[in-house]
């Protein structure tokens, strides 16, 4: 079984934007993380951008299949064919964004173990696909596994922000928070459409503060590499 959410008829198109720019804002995002990590030469920035580049391809592909959708639902007259087809579409949208997405926040996940053992990623992989795709409600076990991993990272970001104090770390806990609202949202979204639209909000927030962090990150690029390189040397 796979519930379709509730979308209002006002926040109709505006979502597909949002989505788009969700994608934008991601890729960047990852695009920073890649360049991190050819400074510093620290896998956890080739990681980190691994991740955000998943999740901007999760949202590049759901924004062009529901321009799909728009464009359909605008010029076809609604047959019993059309609405299977629109349907289907529906479903392919909803699997090829928790692919990516989950594969993203695994990364993520991964990240924070601090350990260099692929074995391990495989395996959650393998956990989390095999707990979605075979659950008989997938899009409800999707955002019930996205909020577990994201409740992990509010925690791992908070501790991390009250043991160093940094502002970069406060900023990602408080990403990762909004993220956490973001899905939690989108589990009551299959009923009542303002909660799609309070995600989508959530999400835009989260973003933008995860852009400005690795902004400011990337600002003082030289200082962080050194104190990474120091850091491994004095281990």
């Amino acid at each position: 079984m796979v519930n379709v959410f509730v979308v209002p008829q006002w926040f109709f198109g505006y979502d597909v934007a949002l989505e788009l720019l969700f994608s934008i804002i991601t890729l960047l995002v990852a695009l920073y993380g890649f360049k991190l990590y050819k400074l510093c030469n620290e896998k956890q920035f080739k990681y980190f951008g691994f991740a955000f580049l998943l999740i901007a391809i999760s949202y590049f592909l759901q924004s062009i299949i529901n321009v799909m959708i728009i464009y359909d639902l605008n010029t076809k007259l609604m047959s019993l064919m059309s609405f299977q087809f629109l349907y289907n579409l529906t479903i392919f949208e909803i699997y090829i964004h928790t692919l990516f997405f989950v594969v993203g926040l695994l990364l993520l996940t991964y990240n924070t173990f601090k350990i260099d053992n692929l074995r391990v990623f495989y395996l959650l992989f393998i956990i989390v696909m095999l707990a979605i795709f075979l659950s008989f409600n997938k899009v409800f076990m999707f955002y019930l596994v996205a909020s577990v991993l994201l409740l992990y990272l509010v925690v791992y970001y908070a501790i991390n922000y009250f043991s160093t104090k940094k502002t970069n770390a406060l900023i990602m806990f408080i990403a990762m928070t909004l993220l956490l609202f973001s899905t939690l949202h989108f589990i009551l979204a299959v009923n009542h459409g303002v909660y799609y639209v309070l995600g989508h909000i959530f999400e835009f927030i989260a973003y933008l503060l995860i852009a400005s962090e690795l902004y400011l990150v990337n600002r003082y690029s030289k200082n962080i590499c050194a104190v990474t390189h120091y850091g491994k040397k004095k281990r």
